[in-house]
């Protein structure tokens, strides 16, 4: 009641903050410098996530949470082109799992832009870091 008690009776939550501060430490400047744009990353619809992007010169990070219910993965379709102008056309894209952990690395083709996170559990997050090349 009122915020009164202390975090240690609950361990999910606990956890989550850890999450959240590791991520948070991790990809700061975004936070800090970057211009929150949301899902206008999104060329599609992406119903079973919420979807939050956040912009910085030549690179933006997108944050997945899966809110679906039943586990899987999600696939978001998207173009960078508008929000990181790249000379030479060409674009990575990091994978990075909820502990903040790079998976991969892969070009990501600007045309039919394709992300797609690992295998979810409910409110499990992922995120992309995408960078201009």
């Amino acid at each position: 009641v009122n915020g009164s008690d202390r975090i240690a009776p609950h361990p999910e939550l606990s956890q989550a903050l850890k999450q959240c501060a590791r991520l948070r430490a991790q990809f700061l400047p975004y936070f800090t410098d970057g211009t929150l744009i949301g899902e206008c990353i999104l060329t599609e619809p992406c119903p079973e996530a919420l979807v939050a992007a956040y912009l910085l010169p030549g690179k933006k990070l997108v944050i997945v949470v899966h809110t679906a219910g039943s586990p899987g993965a999600i696939t978001l379709a998207c173009d960078p082109r508008p929000w990181i102008p790249s000379a030479v056309g060409r674009y990575e894209a990091k994978r990075y799992d909820g502990t903040a952990a790079l998976v991969q690395t892969s070009e990501l083709n600007p045309a039919n832009g394709r992300l797609t996170t690992g295998r979810l559990e409910n409110l499990g997050i992922w995120m992309f870091e995408l960078l201009a090349r």
